[in-house]
C-alpha cells in the first residue's frame, strides 16, 4: 500500500512512489511557460494599436518589446541564486503571481512609461520561471527519466510562438490589444492553483536553503548588482547596436563598456565568494560547461534563423507577412514530433551520439540554406525549413538534459539559471550579428558591383540600352524610360547584394556549428555518472 505523501516530505528519489504522476506536475509547470513564451510573441501583434491608442510613434513603442527582454536576461544570472533564498517552490510561485499581476497592470496601462515600467516587472518575474521550472523537473524526476520530462516541457516553448502571432492578431482585432495581456490572468490563476496542489520540491532542495540559512543569510549584493547590470547593459547593446550603427552611436559605446567591466568584474568577484550569487564554479564541470556552449550556439542559429528566413521572404521575395508565417508552419509541426522521437531515443541509446546526430543533420540542413538564390520558391523554402527544424528538435531537449548529468541536485537552481542565460545570450548574439552583417556585407556588395555598372563595362552599356527599349515599347519616353532602366539595375544590384549577405550570415551559422561539433564529446553519457554529492 502507497503512503500519504505530501508536498513537505517528497523528495526526488521517492517520486516515483507518489500516488501522483509526475508527469501532471510537469503539465502544470509548461502552463506557466506557455504563457511565457506566448507574451514574447502575442505582443509584437498588437504595436500597431498600442501606437495609436497611448499615441506615440513605432520607434518609441520598441521598447515596450525591449524592456521585457531586457529584464529577462537581466533576472536569469541571479535566478538560481533568488531559487536558493527563497525555495523553489516559493519563488515559482512568487514569480507567477507578479507576472500574472503585471500582465494585468499592463492591460490598464494608458501611457507609456507605465506601459514599460510594468514589462518590466512582468519580464523580471517571466526570467525566474523557467529557471525553477526546470529545477523542480531536475528534482521531482529521475535522471534516466529526464529526457522524456523536457520532452513534455518543452512542447509550450515550440509551441506558443506559433499561436502567439494569430492569437494576438484575433484578440487584437476582435476586442482591443489590452486584452493580449488581460489573457495572462486566467492562465496565471489556475497555474497559481495547481501548483500549490500538485507540485513538489525535493528535500535535496529544502536541506539546500536550510544550510544557506545556517550558515547566515548574507545577500551578495556586488555581485547582484555586478551581473544584473552587465547583462542588462550587454541585451540593450545587442539589441540597440545594430540600430543605431554600433559604436557610431556614444551610448552603445558606454554601455558596451560599461558591461564589459561589470561582468568582468563580477566573474572575478564571484569566483572567490562562499556563497555567490551566480555560481561561475559550475563551469570547472567540463559537461556542463560544453552543454552551456552548446546551448549558446543552438540559441545563436535557432534565432538568428527565425529571423533571417522571415526576412529574406519579405524584403528580397515579396511574401506577405502571412505567407512567411507559413513557410515555417510545416517545420514547427515536425519538431514538435521531432522533440518526442528524441526523448524516446534517449531511451535506448548514448543521449551523446543523439545530439551528435542533430547537430550533424542541423549542419546539413544550414548549409542547403547556402544553396539558395533570388529564384527560391515557396515550397523550396518549406522543404528546407522543416528539415531545420526537425534537426534542432534533437538538440533542445538532449542537451539541456544532459547538462544535468554528473550534476549533484544541490546545482540544479545554479545549473537551470546559467542554462537559461546560455541559451538567452546566444539567441541575443545571433539576431544582432544576423542583423549587422545583413547591413554591413550588403553596402560591401552593392560597392563591388558599383565598379562594374559604368559607362567602360560593355555589358551594362548593352543592359541599359536593352531596358530602356523594352520601357521605350511600353509608352514611355527617352528620359522616363533611360531612369526607368538605371532604376531596375540597381533594384536588381541590391537584391543580389542582400542575398549575397544573408549568403555569408548562413555561412556563419554552418562554421559555428561545426566548430562546436567536438563539444558533444565532453558531455557525461549517461545518468550513472552522476555525482552523489558535493561537486
Amino acid at each position: 500500500m502507497k503512503k500519504a505523501v505530501t508536498s513537505s516530505t517528497v523528495s526526488a528519489s521517492d517520486a516515483d512512489d507518489l500516488p501522483l504522476n509526475p508527469y501532471f506536475s510537469i503539465f502544470i509547470l509548461t502552463l506557466a511557460t506557455f504563457m511565457a513564451t506566448l507574451d514574447t510573441s502575442i505582443t509584437n501583434v498588437a504595436l500597431p494599436k498600442m501606437a495609436g491608442d497611448l499615441s506615440v510613434t513605432p520607434s518609441e513603442l520598441v521598447w515596450v518589446i525591449g524592456s521585457y527582454l531586457v529584464a529577462t536576461a537581466a533576472i536569469l544570472p541571479i535566478s538560481g541564486w533568488l531559487a536558493t533564498y527563497f525555495g523553489r517552490k516559493r519563488y515559482y510561485m512568487i514569480s507567477v503571481t507578479v507576472f500574472t499581476i503585471s500582465s494585468v497592470l499592463c492591460g490598464l496601462a494608458t501611457n507609456l512609461e507605465s506601459l514599460i515600467f510594468f514589462r518590466i516587472i512582468q519580464g523580471l518575474s517571466g526570467g525566474g520561471l523557467a529557471t525553477s521550472e526546470q529545477a523542480i523537473i531536475a528534482d521531482i524526476m529521475p535522471p534516466e527519466k529526464l529526457g522524456r520530462a523536457f520532452s513534455i516541457y518543452a512542447l509550450g516553448i515550440a509551441v506558443a510562438p506559433v499561436f502567439g502571432p494569430t492569437l494576438g492578431g484575433f484578440i487584437t482585432d476582435t476586442w482591443s490589444w489590452h486584452w493580449v495581456f488581460f489573457i495572462n490572468l486566467p492562465v496565471g490563476i489556475i497555474s497559481l492553483v495547481l501548483s500549490w496542489l500538485f507540485v513538489y520540491e525535493s528535500k535535496q532542495s529544502k536541506q539546500a536553503r536550510a544550510k544557506f540559512f545556517r550558515e547566515g543569510k548574507t545577500v551578495d549584493w556586488l555581485g547582484i548588482l555586478l551581473f544584473v547590470g552587465g547583462i542588462a547593459a550587454l541585451v540593450i547593446v545587442l539589441e540597440e547596436g545594430p540600430k543605431e550603427g554600433w559604436f557610431d552611436s556614444n551610448f552603445i559605446l558606454l554601455l558596451t563598456i560599461g558591461a564589459f567591466f561589470s561582468l568582468l568584474i563580477g566573474f572575478a568577484w564571484e569566483y572567490y565568494q562562499e556563497k555567490p550569487a551566480v555560481d561561475i564554479t559550475m563551469f570547472k564541470n567540463r559537461g556542463f560547461a560544453g552543454a552551456c556552449t552548446l546551448i549558446f550556439a543552438l540559441g545563436f542559429v535557432m534565432t538568428g534563423s527565425s529571423f533571417l528566413i522571415p526576412y529574406m521572404t519579405q524584403t528580397l521575395l515579396g511574401y506577405t507577412a502571412m505567407d512567411a508565417g507559413m513557410i515555417s508552419l510545416p517545420g514547427t509541426i515536425l519538431q514538435v514530433i521531432g522533440i518526442q522521437i528524441a526523448s524516446l531515443l534517449m531511451d535506448r541509446f548514448d543521449i551523446r551520439k543523439i545530439i551528435f546526430f542533430g547537430l550533424s543533420a542541423s549542419t546539413l540542413a544550414v548549409w542547403n540554406l547556402t544553396t539558395f538564390n533570388l529564384n527560391v520558391d515557396f515550397y523550396t523554402l518549406a522543404a528546407a525549413r522543416a528539415f531545420q527544424l526537425f534537426s534542432l528538435s534533437f538538440l533542445a531537449v538532449t542537451i539541456n538534459t544532459a547538462a544535468y548529468y554528473g550534476l549533484p541536485k544541490d546545482k540544479n537552481n545554479s545549473a537551470s539559471a546559467l542554462l537559461n542565460l546560455s541559451l538567452t545570450m546566444g539567441s541575443s548574439f545571433g539576431v544582432a550579428l544576423t542583423s549587422t552583417v545583413i547591413t554591413v556585407q550588403t553596402q560591401v556588395y552593392i560597392n563591388n558591383f558599383s565598379y562594374h555598372t559604368n559607362n567602360f563595362n560593355p555589358n551594362f552599356v548593352q543592359t541599359v540600352k536593352q531596358l530602356t527599349q523594352n520601357f521605350g515599347q511600353h509608352g514611355l519616353n527617352t528620359l522616363q524610360a533611360v531612369g526607368a532602366a538605371y532604376g531596375t539595375i540597381w533594384q536588381n544590384i541590391l537584391a543580389q547584394a542582400s542575398m549575397k549577405a544573408i549568403l555569408d550570415v548562413v555561412g556563419i551559422y554552418l562554421v559555428l556549428f561545426l566548430c562546436v561539433l567536438p563539444l558533444v564529446f565532453l558531455l557525461k553519457s549517461k545518468p550513472s555518472d552522476d555525482a552523489p554529492s558535493g561537486y
